[in-house]
């Protein structure tokens, strides 16, 4: 080979040599160049463990890496972004931390009974979401609740970020899942021993869809033979199956007090209605206490009815349902014998929503030889303690110059002296 050919020859390769080296230190030095990262993402509600190196993207061989920004300081629970410095050598690079949430939502879910027609909404499947963004529930499409069958719904959890899931359900539409009402009326009152009493007194159940199949009272709680106000639940069930209940309070009283108030919780009872709300309405008001009220419905007895004994009297074959009767006409003609003060004062009282019990008992006359005589009049029981009331004896001394007060007397100051009654028959006063 000529001298000058493998002279060219040898060049052409050194060239070649030198190209390829300039190529890898190129290379190399790209690849060894420092690249820092503009966005790094941390998981919302996860602890931070990221290190420097996790800013960079490449990082020279040689080359030291250290945070200046303390991640330990950031609130890794609240989406957010943080510029972040890092230190390469001597040199202040920054980046930027995103507190992100990319995980979707997940729910606890029930299924539900709907009625024919009614409204499904989709917090109604939900017993709990757990999430650490604030989320919504909706369905996929409306849910069709025009026809008695099991639809499947498909309910939607999406918090803001946008992450979302899916929950499929069954949804049973039937014609009724409405459990009927039951209305507490009134107090309902039971007699001391009774076997067979009735807690259903003073209340009413109804349905609009379905029959009342059964009504039953749960009394564990009530000692029926010891006076007191005790605790029963009502439960009525329809056709349907549904149920409810209620609680309500029982009274358990002697026999005096149960026929009393039931006399004048007797519906058929009412001639009387009339007259009582004129009478109130001009010597009741709102701002009076109970005890005010009571005192309102004495003064007004004692003032403006007059005593008259040449009354009928047939009020004894049946005291308890002859109330009515006498409280009407004590009320019209404004004069009565005691019956008819006892009548009256009990129906008004009744208004005021107390406990009463007519007393059959004797009353001390001044003009009689024998001095004890048949006599009616009305106990009250206030704030769980009964006292006698009784207008018409002090309607009765006034006439003889006498001051005596009737209004809420106890026992002991009327016993023997102006009253007596078998008082095993009748509460006591304390």
């Amino acid at each position: 080979m000529k001298p000058r050919r493998k002279l060219r020859r040898s060049i052409k390769i050194l060239i070649t040599l030198v190209a390829i080296s300039a190529i890898v230190v190129f290379a190399f030095n790209y690849m060894t160049s420092l690249q820092i990262k503009a966005n790094v993402n941390s998981e919302l509600g996860s602890p931070i463990t990221l290190t420097a190196k996790d800013f960079v993207a490449n990082l020279p061989l040689e080359a030291t890496i250290t945070l200046v920004s303390d991640l330990t300081l950031i609130d890794y629970n609240t989406i957010g972004t943080h510029e972040i410095e890092i230190k390469v050598n001597d040199k202040i690079y920054t980046s930027s931390l995103h507190i992100v949430d990319t995980t979707a939502p997940t729910a606890i879910v029930k299924g539900v009974v709907v009625e024919v027609g009614g409204t499904l909404l989709p917090q109604d499947i939900i017993v709990s979401i757990t999430d650490l963004s604030d989320t919504t529930v909706s369905f996929s499409k409306t849910p069709n609740l025009s026809r008695k069958k099991t639809i499947r719904v498909i309910l939607i959890v999406k918090d803001s970020s946008g992450n979302k899931s899916q929950y499929p359900i069954n949804v049973e539409v039937v014609l009724d899942k409405t459990a009927p009402i039951i209305e507490i009326l009134g107090q309902v009152y039971v007699q001391i021993g009774e076997s067979n009493p009735d807690y259903w007194a003073n209340a009413n159940v109804s349905d609009a869809k379905s029959i009342i199949s059964s009504t039953s009272a749960n009394d564990d709680l009530v000692k029926i033979d010891r006076l007191g106000t005790y605790s029963v639940t009502l439960i009525a069930k329809d056709a349907k199956g549904n149920v409810a209940s209620i609680e309500r309070s029982v009274k358990v009283v002697m026999k005096s007090t149960y026929l009393t108030m039931k006399g004048l919780d007797n519906p058929e009872n009412n001639k009387a209605d009339a007259f009582i709300e004129a009478v109130l309405s001009e010597i009741i008001t709102e701002s009076m206490t109970q005890r005010q009220k009571m005192r309102a419905i004495y003064d007004w007895l004692l003032n403006e009815i007059s005593y008259q004994t040449e009354t009928s009297i047939d009020y004894s074959l049946d005291s308890y349902n002859k109330i009515d009767d006498y409280a009407f006409n004590g009320f019209k003609r404004l004069k009565g014998h005691c019956f008819h003060y006892a009548a009256m004062a009990a129906e008004m009282l009744d208004t005021l929503g107390l406990e009463l019990t007519l007393i059959k008992g004797e009353g001390y006359s001044l003009t009689e030889n024998d001095h004890f005589l048949l006599h009616y009049w009305v106990m009250v029981n206030i704030d769980g303690m009964n006292y006698h009331f009784d207008p018409l004896y002090e309607y009765l001394y006034r006439l003889y110059d006498k001051d005596k007060d009737f209004f809420l007397v106890k026992d002991s100051l009327i016993y023997s002296e102006t009253h007596i009654w078998e008082r095993n028959l009748y509460p006591v006063t304390p």
